[in-house]
């Protein structure tokens, strides 16, 4: 039986391996930007200049972005009820937009990133709901924007959806009547299914 010997890596082994797995990790990276979807449920994906922010502004700029949050939370509880029932809102979610709150799952995003030259205004603001929609369509811009240094520019896809409230897909077409009632999506249906 052969005895065996545990090889403690040199310096330069080790870095030769970090090296190759970094290496790796960009290549996936650059492949999975090749393949960047046109649209995201249904939010076209559009090309935009880019310019990275110093982290310094952008923290500045989040600080200015809190009370702007609650003024944008406030108006759209004031003016876009309709819209906001349709993308699933109950009216006491609504009322929690209308003290400048976000309801729990939903969250205001910045359709241009501050960190790419985005402004805080309301034009730039969207209210939506977290988990999936807000969720992918940072997978699309962060893959993009994340080995970008201050200062570098270049252009990238970014998913930008229209208005101020995202209305899912699936819930565009339902009428102001059905709003207030639940609705079941397939993938639920067909989970109900599998566990009968």
């Amino acid at each position: 039986m052969a005895d065996y010997v545990q090889h403690t890596l040199t310096k330069a082994e080790k870095e030769a391996r970090r090296a190759e797995r970094l290496r790796q990790q960009e290549q996936d990276r650059q492949a999975k930007i090749a393949c960047l979807p046109d649209q995201v449920h249904g939010i076209p994906v559009v090309e935009v200049p880019y310019t990275a922010v110093s982290k310094k502004r952008v923290k500045e700029m989040r600080r200015e972005f809190t009370g702007l949050r609650r003024a944008f939370l406030k108006e759209l509880a004031a003016t876009q009820t309709q819209a906001l029932k349709q993308m699933g809102l109950s009216d006491h979610m609504i009322g929690l937009l209308a003290k400048g709150e976000a309801p729990n799952g939903f969250n205001v995003h910045h359709k241009m990133p501050l960190a790419g030259g985005g402004k805080n205004e309301f034009s730039n603001f969207i209210l939506i709901q977290n988990d999936p929609y807000h969720t992918d369509i940072h997978k699309v811009s962060d893959l993009q924007i994340v080995k970008m240094k201050e200062g570098e520019t270049k252009t990238v896809k970014i998913p930008m959806p229209q208005g101020n409230v995202f209305v899912p897909p699936d819930r565009q077409n339902l009428s102001v009547q059905t709003v207030g009632k639940s609705v079941i999506s397939s993938a639920v249906l067909d989970k109900i299914r599998k566990t009968r």
